[in-house]
């Protein structure tokens, strides 16, 4: 469902949502609003929304959930809380010297190795030689991402999730883990960081940390970033701090129950 604002002929806003599962069995609408900068604070946004949450009840919509998060502090987050809406969702992105995290997770793996705790059989691959639809698979029913975006994000090469830095944990011939990470010219940033249930709290989290700042290290990549959610990932902003992390940026989702 999608809906533009026009003033005379000229396009001055647009919004859209999709839901999920399907538009037939709707029960979550992901929705995305954008208003031209020389026509905000005109009340064309609260229009547009209007008519998503309109649309959304009628096709028996329960949710909306902003499709992507939102810079804050900003207008937009402003715009969505004097609405309604309530923070579904709180990412962190935080940046460290590549040095330090070789150091610090090569030191922890290296360990690991020691301590006989990593499989003679485990291995790192990239994932330009990795199974697709595993790692879809794999990310979207672990970090509870949308798996159609996950799978966009996989296909478009280096322009979505990085087949050169991204890396994947193989334990014989089964994926057990995959990092997953962009690359805009003077940042990698990882962006999901998914491990199998079982395999949680072993070799296969440090492994693929080591694995993917390492090959950042080799091209000549000063600095890393990396995303989480401080709630459902404690250890990661733990690891952040420990890093001598510097916090970047504070990104929210909304939703609203209908």
């Amino acid at each position: 469902v999608g809906f533009v604002a026009e003033i005379g002929e000229r396009l001055v806003g647009c919004g859209f949502m999709t839901f999920s599962p399907t538009r037939e069995f709707a029960e979550k609408g992901n929705f995305w609003i954008s208003v031209s900068a020389t026509h905000l604070r005109q009340g064309i946004g609260s229009q547009i929304l209007v008519r998503l949450m309109e649309a959304a009840r009628a096709l028996g919509v329960r949710e909306m959930e902003s499709l992507r998060s939102l810079e804050s502090p900003s207008c937009a987050c402003d715009f969505l809380r004097d609405r309604g809406f309530e923070e579904s969702q709180r990412l962190h992105t935080w940046e460290c010297e590549i040095g330090r995290a070789v150091a610090i997770f090569s030191t922890v793996f290296a360990r690991l190795h020691r301590q006989g705790k990593v499989p003679p059989d485990a291995r790192i691959i990239p994932l330009s030689e990795a199974p697709l639809d595993q790692v879809r698979e794999l990310v979207a029913s672990n970090m509870g991402f949308a798996e159609q975006m996950v799978g966009r994000m996989l296909e478009v090469g280096e322009h979505g999730y990085s087949r050169t830095f991204s890396k994947v944990a193989m334990h014989g011939e089964r994926l057990v883990g995959a990092s997953l990470a962009t690359y805009q010219k003077a940042f990698v940033t990882t962006e999901a960081n998914a491990v199998i249930p079982e395999y949680r709290n072993s070799w296969v989290s440090i492994a693929l940390k080591d694995a993917l700042a390492r090959s950042q290290q080799e091209r000549g990549i000063p600095r890393t970033r990396f995303l989480c959610n401080p709630a459902l990932h404690p250890d990661t902003e733990k690891t952040a701090r420990r890093l001598d992390g510097r916090l970047v940026s504070v990104r929210l989702n909304f939703r609203l129950k209908l």
